[in-house]
C-alpha cells in the first residue's frame, strides 16, 4: 500500500514538474530555489499560493521568511509584474 502511495506521489511530482520553467511561475521558482533548503517543489507552491509578493510589504515580510532571509521578500518584491490579462 505504501509503494502505491509513493507512485501516486511521485506521478504528482513529476506532472507539477513541468510548471518549473513555465510562466508565470519560472521566475519565482528559479530565485526562490536558489535558497539553501529550498527544493523546486518547495519554490512552486510557495510562488503559486503567495502569486503577489506585493501584498507583503515591510515588516510583514519577516512573517513568511526567517531573519537570516528577511531580504527575499525584498528583493522577490522588485521583479516585474505583469497584468492578469497578460498571463495565459
Amino acid at each position: 500500500m505504501l509503494q502505491g502511495r509513493d507512485a501516486q506521489l511521485e506521478e504528482i511530482e513529476a506532472d507539477l514538474a513541468v510548471w518549473y520553467d513555465a510562466p508565470p511561475f519560472a521566475d519565482a521558482v528559479h530565485r526562490l530555489s536558489a535558497y539553501r533548503g529550498m527544493t523546486r517543489l518547495g519554490a512552486l507552491t510557495l510562488a503559486s499560493v503567495v502569486c503577489d509578493w506585493r501584498r507583503f510589504p515591510g515588516s510583514a515580510s519577516g512573517a513568511l521568511v526567517s531573519s537570516h532571509d528577511r531580504d527575499l521578500v525584498e528583493v522577490v518584491s522588485r521583479w516585474p509584474r505583469r497584468s492578469p490579462a497578460a498571463l495565459p
